[in-house]
């Protein structure tokens, strides 16, 4: 039996790896998280400003929420109240350059949400129903729902806010 000869070496490399490993995925981890937080951070940053452009440049008065819609150009949408208690949206392009002004749709001049989502369940009956959204193209002031159709497609499906007719559909394949 050969007895090995004590190395202090080899023991102090093992430790400096394992610090090493472990210094690696804090920092892997902190910076995970700061691109997280700035993702999001710039994601919000323009809800405050629709907010105020929502309420000077439409009859809203209270802001029920803000969210954002990613089509050909980005847009804050701004649902809200009216003095008369009418609610509406609020279409606010993000932008650098305002390509576009300020859209608004009250409720007594479209189709809303809940009579959408029976129109389009009378269309879609073996569809599963994931969400419906506020979304606007080209001016147009749209419902975006999304569902998976009877093939199991993932599927955006875009009315119109002011008559309930299809605008467009777009279906991805898994």
């Amino acid at each position: 039996m050969r007895i090995r000869p004590y190395l202090p070496s080899t023991e102090h490399k093992s430790g400096k790896v394992l610090l090493t490993v472990i210094i690696a995925v804090v920092l892997l981890t902190g910076y995970l998280g700061y691109l997280y937080y700035t993702v999001q951070n710039d994601k919000t940053e323009t809800y405050a400003t629709s907010k105020q452009i929502a309420q000077k440049e439409t009859p809203l008065n209270t802001v029920n929420s803000v969210s954002r819609y990613h089509g050909m150009h980005q847009y804050d949408i701004v649902a809200g109240v009216d003095d008369n208690g009418v609610k509406g949206f609020a279409f606010i392009p993000v932008t650098d350059e305002k390509e576009g002004s300020v859209t608004y749709v009250e409720n007594t001049d479209m189709v809303v949400q809940e009579e959408m989502h029976r129109i389009w369940e009378d269309q879609c009956a073996d569809c599963s129903f994931i969400e419906i959204t506020p979304a606007i193209h080209q001016g147009v002031p749209l419902w975006e729902i999304t569902y998976r159709d009877e093939n199991n497609r993932y599927v955006f499906d875009y009315y119109k806010m002011e008559n309930g007719k299809r605008f467009e559909v777009f279906r991805l394949q898994q």
